[in-house]
C-alpha cells in the first residue's frame, strides 16, 4: 500500500503544480542574456566553440544574439579552463599588416579561427549559426568579410552569402609571422541551394 500511496501523493503534487500560474511557461529556454559565453561541446564533452555577446535571448531551441564573436577553438582544447575569455574582444579589419595580426594572435594559442556579427541567430538542436547582417571571419592564415552568413559545426562550413572579400596570408619563417598572398573579391554569391534564377 505504501508505495500506491506513494505514486498518488506525487501525482496529487504534479497536478496542483501543472495547474499554478505560469508552469505551462517552464519550456527551458527562455533566457535573456548579457555579456555572455556560452561554451559548446560535442557529443564526447569536448569543447568546439564559445560563443560570447553583448546580449540575447533564448526562445525554444533558438538563441537570438547581438555583437556575438564565436571563438572556433584547436582541436586539442579539452575544456573551457585553457581559454581565455575573449569577452569584448574587436577584431581587425581587412590590410591589417602582418605584425599586428601576429600581435593579435599571440595570446590566442586556443583559437582556431573568430567570426563576429552584429546579430546572429544559434540554432541550438542542430549547431548552426546564421545571420543576415555583415560578418567577420579571421584566422592566422585567412580573413574574410561579407554580408549574411550560415555556419555548421557538424559539417564544419561557413557560407558567406555576399560582398565577400578574402585576404590570404602564408607562414614564413618564425611562429605568427605572416605574409599577405592574396585578396579576392566577389560581390554575389549563387543562391546556396543551387537554384537558378
Amino acid at each position: 500500500m505504501k508505495p500506491v500511496k506513494f505514486f498518488i501523493g506525487i501525482w496529487l503534487l504534479l497536478s496542483t503544480a501543472a495547474a499554478l500560474p505560469g508552469a505551462e511557461s517552464s519550456d527551458m529556454g527562455n533566457a535573456k542574456l548579457t555579456d555572455f559565453k556560452l561554451p559548446q561541446y560535442s557529443e564526447g564533452g569536448k569543447l568546439v566553440f564559445i560563443l560570447y555577446g553583448e546580449s540575447g535571448y533564448a526562445a525554444g531551441i533558438n538563441v537570438f544574439l547581438e555583437k556575438v564573436v564565436i571563438d572556433l577553438v584547436q582541436s586539442s582544447i579539452k575544456d573551457i579552463d585553457s581559454v581565455h575569455d575573449l569577452q569584448g574582444v574587436e577584431l581587425y579589419p581587412l590590410g591589417t599588416s602582418a605584425a599586428e595580426i601576429a600581435a593579435f594572435w599571440a595570446d590566442k594559442p586556443y583559437a582556431a579561427a573568430l567570426i563576429y556579427s552584429p546579430t546572429a541567430v544559434f540554432d541550438r538542436s542542430t549547431n548552426t549559426i546564421k545571420g543576415d547582417r555583415d560578418v567577420h571571419f579571421r584566422s592566422r592564415l585567412l580573413d574574410i568579410d561579407g554580408e549574411g552568413f550560415d555556419g555548421d559545426y557538424q559539417s564544419k562550413t561557413i557560407h558567406i552569402r555576399k560582398n565577400v572579400q578574402i585576404e590570404i596570408r602564408r607562414l614564413t619563417s618564425g611562429l605568427g609571422s605572416s605574409r599577405h598572398i592574396a585578396t579576392a573579391v566577389n560581390t554575389e554569391q549563387p543562391d546556396r541551394k543551387g537554384s537558378e534564377k
